[in-house]
């Protein structure tokens, strides 16, 4: 459901996209799964910066932001770090902006290091 609301959001179908987004979020929910929560509310908030509600994507990405970060999901945290300091360059708050660019590369480096220890283990 999350990757037909990526195409949808992709194919300028908006509600589609929308519906999808919350059902994932709402499964997420239901489930207690903190990883499909945070991209959930990720993808939400890149919909709602499509849509130009740059208010409520940064209210998006922050929800997402708090959830990766209590669970250390590196693979969410880097990609939302990113927007953050997009969001905020934009902004013109170059303190916020430079603070999570620094956390997007403290966490892709975390998330590689990850994917190696989990390559190593699948050699074994």
């Amino acid at each position: 459901m999350a990757f037909a609301g990526i195409v949808n959001l992709k194919l300028d179908r908006q509600v589609r996209a929308e519906r999808q987004f919350a059902a994932v979020r709402q499964m997420s929910q239901t489930l207690c799964d903190t990883r499909l929560q945070a991209a959930a509310y990720f993808f939400i908030g890149r919909q709602s910066f499509a849509n130009k509600n740059h208010d409520e994507a940064l209210e998006y990405y922050q929800k997402a932001y708090a959830i990766a970060l209590a669970e250390k999901h590196y693979e969410w945290l880097f990609q939302i770090s990113k927007e953050l300091s997009k969001h905020y360059k934009r902004q013109s708050n170059l303190a916020k902006s430079l603070e999570y660019f620094e956390a997007y590369h403290k966490f892709y480096l975390a998330f590689n290091e990850e994917l190696d220890v989990a390559k190593s283990l699948e050699l074994m």
